[in-house]
């Protein structure tokens, strides 16, 4: 009899993947089927190959193996993925006001040719609101804090109107507050039909965020499923080489 997770269609096919940079591997065989109209949270200690995952997904760094989005390789798919990177890989000195990021997210509805239109720039400015940024559509990133430009970031990820959306560590350095919004707004996207696949890190908020964990130790998976049935102390154990006592088992 097949499991419910068996059952469920999969956003994401990943089949003897690894990843390796100057010939030291990073992930090694990994394989693992990501059931669609989920929230999943990849997580794992530092160097662990979360982000490397990530970038593998998204076609970004070269790989041996198979990888399929909803069936088909990026390539014919890529419109219906939203990516956010790491803060860390973004230039915020790029020439560009808070307005001019949200609307990059809306290119997939404009000719690359044809500027942006009266109703793109409302849409833009809606998901500026749902983040709580529209008092800043005018200034430029830069002049954000962390929280602020990650929400802004988020707002342009929103704006693609994708199927998946696939971030990297997007609570990374945000107050409660943004935290609370980022939350709301990816269960509100996953309400919607939507898939959401996350890298994060603070180990009591992964029974509430995610329906499902890919816990990752030296690029190998220790553990996949859904979140009641991994969040162990034993697989804490394997990942972190501690134990918390914030879960049973």
């Amino acid at each position: 009899m097949l499991s419910s997770e068996a059952k469920k269609p999969k956003v994401i096919t990943i089949k003897s993947v690894s990843v390796a940079y100057q010939k030291k591997p990073v992930i090694e065989n990994f394989s693992c089927d990501f059931p669609e109209n989920e929230i999943i949270g990849i997580v794992g200690a530092n160097g662990s190959g979360k982000s490397t995952l990530l970038k593998a997904i998204m076609g970004i760094i070269p790989f041996q193996g198979s990888i399929l989005i909803f069936g088909e390789k990026i390539e014919k798919v890529r419109k219906k993925i939203a990516y956010l990177p790491q803060r860390s890989s973004v230039d915020w000195d790029f020439p560009a006001s808070v307005l001019d990021v949200v609307l990059m997210g809306l290119y997939h509805k404009v000719a690359w040719y044809k500027p942006f239109r009266k109703e793109h720039k409302e849409l833009a400015l809606n998901y500026l609101e749902k983040v709580k940024m529209l008092d800043f559509a005018k200034k430029h990133i830069s002049e954000l804090s962390g929280g602020q430009q990650q929400r802004v970031f988020l707002a342009r990820a929103f704006a693609q109107e994708a199927d998946l959306f696939v971030l990297d560590e997007p609570l990374a350095g945000v107050d409660v507050s943004t935290e609370n919004i980022i939350i709301d707004l990816l269960k509100e996207l996953q309400k919607n039909g939507k898939s959401i696949v996350m890298v994060h890190h603070q180990i009591e908020n992964f029974k509430e965020y995610f329906n499902y964990l890919l816990m990752l130790k030296d690029g190998k998976k220790i553990a996949f499923g859904e979140t009641d049935e991994v969040l162990t102390n034993e697989n804490i154990f394997k990942i972190y080489g501690f134990k918390p006592l914030l879960v049973n088992g």
